[in-house]
């Protein structure tokens, strides 16, 4: 056996990374027991992408890693969920939900008071973590050392649509709980922290996803899919509010600025926010500054952006209200576009003819104008 093992560790690196990249994830953690060499590799991988959110065991968790002079060199990559724990300020009558919910699940009387009295007591803990981490900014401290000592970050992925991220610390402290009445994706308190935790540590982004990220979404991995809400996606996503916060507080713009100079790719995909016109406008206007940060931006991908209701009489949002055509970046050389309308021609020729030097592709609502030149 110790021959075979033997042989399987002396294969090339280049086989042995093959042989990794194939497994699932969640492997990886007893890849690494078998010797030096898979631990070392495996490593690679596996501490590739980071989960992260506004929780002490997250915080915990990043802190350990950002000390282990080790591990911490393959951190390339935050994958962040806005979620968090929503502050029912009249909290007898979210209570009392909860517990008419908990008494429909179980025809054990018994049951249900303990499961109740186990929610109560996690619903105040998770309110007071919450509360001690933004005193001070405490959070913001605590994230900037972290990834001051993680010198090869350089993709950020925001994620207010991820079900598993966290998921297995809630359902260890809520036991049963319905998503969409207790938790929030909104990032009102959680997303201003991250970026300026990001910008303070002197991060510089080569590539920035907005949107859905699949990395840790396993079979092995529970989800709030399992909670018994047959629509987490309901639970309230990022909000325009959120990212005109983190993105343009003055106090913080020019740190945010050297934070996106550097960014090549930008991804901005699946993002809904109120069923009104003005939401989905302030939100427009606030991933336009965003691209008018990033000076170095090659690629750009932004794909459904709209109303969490759908309305008939809502238009979807055009292309001048993403982009400036006399600022920003000059140097794209591939755009993708969907679910976008046209309200001004000569705007969209504009922007074309700004990017003629780099610009290769255009792929507009799923149809492509390549070699634009």
């Amino acid at each position: 056996m110790a021959s075979r093992d033997l042989a399987l560790t002396s294969l090339p690196l280049e086989i042995l990374r093959l042989i990794v990249d194939n497994l699932p994830r969640f492997d990886l953690f007893s890849v690494r027991l078998l010797s030096k060499t898979f631990a070392a590799v495996a490593a690679e991988r596996l501490f590739h992408s980071i989960p992260l959110w506004m929780h002490s065991s997250s915080l915990q968790a990043i802190t350990h890693l950002s000390h282990n002079s080790t591990l911490r060199k393959y951190v390339r990559h935050i994958v962040f969920s806005t979620l968090r724990v929503r502050d029912h300020h009249d909290e007898k009558v979210y209570l009392s939900g909860v517990k008419k919910h908990l008494e429909m699940q179980t025809d054990s009387m018994s049951l249900g008071a303990l499961k109740y009295g186990q929610h109560k007591k996690a619903y105040h803990a998770a309110l007071e973590d919450q509360e001690y981490l933004m005193k001070g900014a405490l959070d913001v401290k605590i994230l900037t050392r972290a990834f001051r000592e993680f010198s090869n970050l350089k993709e950020l992925t925001i994620d207010d649509r991820n079900c598993h991220i966290g998921c297995r610390q809630l359902i260890r402290d809520f036991g049963s709980f319905i998503s969409a009445d207790l938790l929030t994706c909104n990032g009102m308190d959680t997303l201003p922290s991250l970026i300026q935790a990001l910008s303070e540590a002197g991060v510089q982004l080569s590539h920035l996803t907005i949107g859905w990220e699949n990395v840790f979404d396993t079979i092995e991995t529970p989800n709030l899919l399992e909670m018994g809400d047959p629509r987490p996606s309901y639970i309230k996503g990022l909000c325009s509010n959120a990212m005109t916060t983190a993105i343009f507080d003055l106090e913080t713009i020019a740190p945010v600025r050297r934070l996106l100079s550097e960014v090549q790719t930008l991804e901005i995909s699946d993002l809904s926010v109120k069923d009104d016109k003005s939401d989905l406008l302030r939100m427009a206007r606030a991933i336009k500054r965003l691209i008018q940060f990033t000076f170095k931006l090659e690629s750009v991908a932004i794909k459904e952006i709209c109303s969490e209701i759908f309305m008939t009489d809502m238009q979807p949002l055009s292309v001048e209200d993403l982009f400036c055509v006399r600022t920003g970046p000059q140097s794209l050389r591939i755009v993708t576009l969907s679910n976008l309308t046209i309200t001004n021609h000569l705007v969209l020729v504009s922007f074309i003819k700004r990017q003629a030097a780099f610009l290769k592709v255009v792929y507009f609502n799923f149809f492509s104008l390549e070699d634009v030149k």
